[in-house]
């Protein structure tokens, strides 16, 4: 979520990665955002299909990654955009059953394993049978196409002649599987949350540190010692912000650490209660840099 812009709706410019992030949000058990789905939603062309990166033209491989994103955002399967985008996939389909990764590539249209694969999850997702008449030519099917591709050393090539492909071969099993992405859901485990800031801290004439500017201090690692077990967050927000999941209500004692800084408090003990899910806010920690002279040799 931290590539996410909840603005735009997007996680990334390309159509490809916008749908393998919905699929990666869904398949981690979390409700990937409306906003979101819209956002691949509009990136499909006129033709039906999805590109994978954006400019590069409708491809199998886009559409068919496309239709099972938003399949598992919760879109329905008889929506406008998965219509349109499995009757762009039936118009790239070849004789032989199988899809090349665009109908009208410049550098070949041959099936291959890899784009093939990839449409016969995107059907299993919309709900369809790449076993049925819809999906077979002459004598074949994506299925048929597949299973003809394999090589007698169990693997799988990407084109007829091109020999064994891990790639070809692990996409293979999954389609031959009838397991669309995501191929499995997590359990979603409920845990407690230690949110605080590290901010900039200034020097009194005693020595001890105040607040001071409050600027934020990003990329330092708060350590969480407790229930068994160390956790840690890291500032990466322009806020100096902090998150850290916890498994258990237990005590922790917090840690910030930065090379070339000092915090105040160095530790912190924080008692988390209450339900999973609850967030425990932290005071801010102070920080600020240590200069270190040069060690000096005297006779």
């Amino acid at each position: 979520m931290d590539y996410y812009d909840p603005a735009a709706g997007a996680f990334g410019a390309n159509p490809g990665s916008q749908a393998w992030a919905m699929v990666g949000t869904a398949a981690l058990s979390q409700t990937v955002p409306a906003s979101a789905t819209q956002y691949l939603k509009t990136a499909q062309k006129a033709d039906g299909g999805w590109e994978w990166i954006a400019g590069g033209g409708t491809d199998t491989n886009g559409t068919a990654l496309a239709i099972q994103a938003l399949v598992a955002a919760g879109e329905p399967v008889t929506s406008s955009a998965i219509v349109s985008g499995l009757n762009y996939l039936e118009s790239a389909q070849n004789e032989d059953g199988g899809f090349p990764y665009s109908p009208v590539s410049p550098w070949g249209t041959d099936s291959d394993t890899n784009s093939t694969a990839y449409v016969v999850q995107a059907l299993l997702a919309a709900g369809e049978d790449p076993l049925t008449s819809t999906w077979s030519v002459v004598d074949s099917n994506p299925i048929k196409f597949l299973r003809g591709m394999q090589l007698s050393d169990g693997s799988f090539e990407w084109q007829k002649g091109f020999g064994a492909s891990q790639i070809a071969t692990q996409q293979a099993v999954l389609a031959l599987l009838f397991r669309p992405l995501p191929v499995k859901v997590a359990d979603l485990h409920a845990c407690y949350g230690i949110a605080g800031r590290v901010a900039d801290g200034s020097v009194t004439g005693s020595g001890l540190m105040n607040q001071g500017t409050g600027d934020p201090i990003l990329n330092v690692t708060v350590w969480a010692q407790g229930a068994g077990d160390l956790y840690y967050g890291t500032t990466i927000s322009p806020t100096g912000s902090y998150t850290i999941s916890v498994p258990a209500a237990s005590n922790y004692e917090l840690t910030p650490d930065k090379s070339g800084y000092v915090f105040s408090p160095t530790v912190r003990t924080v008692t988390v209660s209450g339900a999973p899910g609850d967030i425990h806010i932290v005071k801010d920690f102070a920080g600020r840099t240590v200069t270190y002279l040069p060690l000096v040799m005297r006779n």
